[in-house]
């Protein structure tokens, strides 16, 4: 039917009406979505979306829009909650650890570099005060004392033979003399060699006994009126005493230098016999000879094993416990630069956080705010902003920030621990070193005068209580998982309210009824439309007012056109005639000339 045909073609018209506005909606819509963020370029699925029916259903259903405020109060509020709990607690906290790592490490630190101090002095005490001595007795009387001691025998015992020849058949007179004042100064002077060496080694036996000081050098500026309190004394009287192998041949030296004076006083006596009597004890002097090599002998190992054992034994104790000091605060320093580390790198994703994953989520959240307070925003941009790329990247981006920062807080909070242990191993050195009690009394150093027992427990209680107190994982709790619980919820309504709103088969298949009408009758009315006015009428009107008002008609017309033809044509055909005939006069001449010349 026309009517039908007519009526059917107005409706398209006013669709395309509907849609030419939703498009220019879905532009405006685009262009505010390209304002918040410019990653927004997922949203050309929705071009079907019927924005002005569905928006206004949207929020005149009451039950629709209270249920989306619910949803985006719940948002909002946890977003806000977790947005303050980052930036205020759980940063605060991090930074109240780093604070606190700060102080301990220069406390410790002091701590550690005074005793290190403490203990390079005992050990340039012990190797400059005792040791020195130990060398400096040693280049005078203890390596020659029994220097060459087989010769030095077999001297003696030749020249008291020597000294028993004597009358018609021995030496002459003069020559015994000689031989025996030669002899008796050699064996005078080996004891008075033992006396020295004795008397040295009794002060140096004493000194380390007694923890008396030799010599007193002074260390880097320190009094030298300190170093008696300096001195380890119980660890120098334990290089004497501290087993029964190491007491024996300590105290063995002294007992051998005198066997070896009671040797050459026998052999003193055995000259003295053999020059005044004439005669010799060979039982005697042999005897004597076995006495002074045995106990020469015993000498030097009774020599070497004291030196190595007590003389050198306290500076290698020293130089180990400088070693272990410096060992336990490496590992000190290894467990806190490892915690500060961690806590840079928190501190540092923190930022990022805020920089870029939170400020893109409170774009779209704020987005989803201003539909609620504002009519401006429509609903198909939230849904947009909320179910974009940028969103799905955000949520997993900071489902694995929080994985992150969880982990390290388990990693902090166990550094406490770690942190304790190293710390109560310094502490143990510094204050359960018996060595330097007695300065630290004359210095009085009361922190390093505690008990470390009491200590321990403090630092392990301290240290524990702060990895409690700052432990920024309780603080944190489930705040991510009510937030991105809350997101999920939102972003689903999002994908249902897009589902629903497209424009697509099934949603005609859906939202519209098809009906068959029937009509018992057909009544109807045509109507036909036809051109008012056409070239003809045109012609017609023209030709009147010619004959009306010039009396003319459509032969003047022509008439007055050949006219014009005829009159603009003529000069033209006459000009080309005089032309030709030019032409053809010119040619035969050039024809005879031509003829002319080949004759």
């Amino acid at each position: 039917m026309i009517l039908d045909d007519d009526r059917n073609d107005d409706d398209r018209n006013d669709d395309d009406d509907d849609d030419d506005d939703d498009d220019d909606d879905d532009d405006d819509d685009d262009d505010d979505d390209d304002d918040d963020d410019n990653d927004d370029e997922d949203d050309d699925h929705d071009d079907n979306i019927p924005h002005n029916e569905s928006e206004t259903t949207e929020r005149m259903n009451r039950i629709k829009f209270d249920y989306f405020l619910s949803l985006e109060k719940d948002m909002r509020s946890t977003f806000e909650l977790l947005r303050e709990v980052m930036s205020y607690g759980v940063r605060e906290r991090i930074q109240a650890q780093k604070k606190a790592l700060t102080l301990i490490y220069e406390d410790l630190k002091g701590v550690t570099d005074l005793k290190r101090h403490l203990l390079e002095w005992q050990a340039y005490s012990v190797n400059k005060n005792f040791i020195r001595a130990r060398e400096a007795m040693e280049e005078r009387t203890m390596q020659y004392l029994m220097l060459g001691y087989q010769e030095y025998s077999y001297q003696v015992e030749i020249r008291i033979h020597q000294l028993a020849s004597n009358g018609s058949d021995g030496l002459p007179q003069s020559v015994r003399t000689s031989i025996y004042l030669g002899l008796m100064n050699m064996i005078n002077g080996r004891v008075d060699l033992a006396d020295r060496a004795f008397a040295n080694y009794t002060q140096l036996y004493n000194a380390y006994h007694d923890g008396t000081p030799i010599f007193s050098y002074q260390f880097k500026g320190e009094p030298m009126d300190d170093n008696p309190f300096i001195t380890p004394k119980p660890l120098l009287r334990s290089s004497l005493l501290r087993n029964s192998y190491i007491h024996e041949f300590s105290g063995r030296v002294g007992k051998d230098i005198m066997n070896v004076k009671k040797a050459l006083l026998e052999y003193s006596a055995l000259a003295n016999t053999s020059y005044y009597n004439g005669t010799v004890d060979h039982h005697q002097v042999h005897t004597n000879n076995v006495f002074f090599l045995k106990f020469g002998r015993r000498f030097y190992h009774s020599r070497s094993e004291f030196y190595h054992e007590s003389i050198e034994y306290p500076l290698g104790v020293l130089e180990e416990r400088i070693a272990e000091l410096d060992r336990r605060w490496r590992l000190f320093q290894e467990a806190a630069d490892r915690m500060q580390m961690t806590i840079d790198h928190t501190l540092d994703e923190l930022n990022v956080l805020e920089e870029t994953i939170l400020s893109r989520l409170q774009q779209r959240l704020n987005i989803a705010h201003e539909y609620v307070e504002n009519k401006n925003v429509t609903k198909i941009s939230v849904a947009r902003a909320l179910t974009s790329g940028v969103m799905y990247e955000s949520i997993n981006n900071l489902t694995n920030f929080f994985t992150g920062l969880r982990a390290r807080g388990q990693d902090l909070y166990s550094g406490w621990s770690v942190l304790a242990d190293d710390t109560n191993a310094i502490w143990d050195m510094v204050l359960n070193d018996p060595d330097l009690e007695e300065f630290y009394h004359y210095r009085n150093i009361s922190k390093f005068l505690q008990n470390y027992t009491q200590v321990a427990i403090e630092t392990v209680a301290n240290f524990t209580q702060m990895g409690d107190t700052l432990d920024f994982r309780f603080l944190l709790g489930n705040i991510d998982s009510l937030f991105l619980q809350s997101l999920e919820a939102v972003m689903t309504e999002m994908h249902l309210f897009i589902d629903n709103s497209a424009v697509d088969l099934d949603f005609f298949r859906k939202n519209f009824l098809e009906l068959d009408v029937f009509y018992k009758e057909k009544s109807y009315e045509q109507i036909t439309s036809q051109e008012a006015y056409d070239i003809f009428a045109l012609l017609c009107d023209i030709g009147g007012c010619m004959g009306l008002f010039v009396g003319a008609s459509v032969l003047t017309v022509y008439e007055m056109m050949d006219l014009v033809l005829h009159q603009s044509l003529a000069p033209l055909f006459l000009h080309g005639s005089v032309l030709i005939r030019f032409l053809k006069r010119n040619l035969k001449t050039i024809g005879s000339s031509k003829t002319n010349s080949e004759a």
